[in-house]
């Protein structure tokens, strides 16, 4: 199945998908937005920036799906995601925070009125094992995107795949072909190029010490 990138209803989906990339990385990373009070001048401005932004229409707060409260009936969109869960390693929280953004969006009326159903996948660094998990998601379940999917592996083994069938892979990147394939877009840094960046910061602060 080929995925008409230019259909209205498909950008619908990636926006969707995108926020919930977005929420599950920060939600996976720990990531939080609050800051220690203080009296400094920046601290200030800041408190008058947020009198200004409750003051403004709440049309401009984030919501899921359409907002409307109403749980969506209509034709399931499939999903799917493939995820790293063994002994010592479990990257489910990923696809996990996924689901419930997926599930708030259904819960105020989906897209278009239309479900989400997303299957999550887990999978113990077996090529054997995550080449089988996408021809399933592909073949069996019909699934129309894979999101979500954080795996050890699962770049490498099946990015070929991905490709011939017309499938572009939103999830976040361990494997170097998460990040060098044209079918697979991470949201992430992974490990290279996070290494590249602290390398970078270091060299930076023992120049500018010297």
């Amino acid at each position: 199945m080929r995925i008409d990138l230019g259909s209205r209803g498909i950008r619908s989906i990636l926006a969707v998908v995108a926020a919930a990339m977005a929420l599950s990385v920060v939600a996976a990373c720990g990531g939080s937005s609050n800051s220690s009070s203080s009296s400094s001048p920046s601290s200030s401005a800041a408190s008058g920036s947020s009198s200004t932004a409750a003051a403004e229409p709440a049309a401009a707060a984030s919501k899921c799906g359409l907002g409307n409260g109403q749980k969506a009936a209509g034709t399931p969109i499939k999903l799917g995601g493939i995820a790293t869960k063994q002994p010592g390693t479990d990257f489910t929280d990923i696809p996990n925070t996924a689901k419930a953004y997926f599930d708030c969006v259904n819960d105020n009326g989906g897209i278009n009125g239309r479900p989400i159903d997303y299957t999550i996948e887990t999978e113990q660094t077996d090529p054997g094992q995550v080449a089988s998990l996408a021809r399933k998601l592909v073949q069996s379940d019909k699934v129309l995107g894979i999101v979500g999917n954080t795996s050890i592996i699962e770049c490498a083994v099946n990015h070929k795949y991905y490709e011939q069938k017309g499938y572009f892979i939103i999830g976040s990147g361990i494997a170097p072909e998460c990040y060098s394939t044209p079918n697979s877009a991470a949201v992430n840094m992974g490990p290279r190029y996070s290494v590249d960046g602290a390398t970078s910061e270091n060299s930076t602060i023992v120049t500018a010490a010297e």
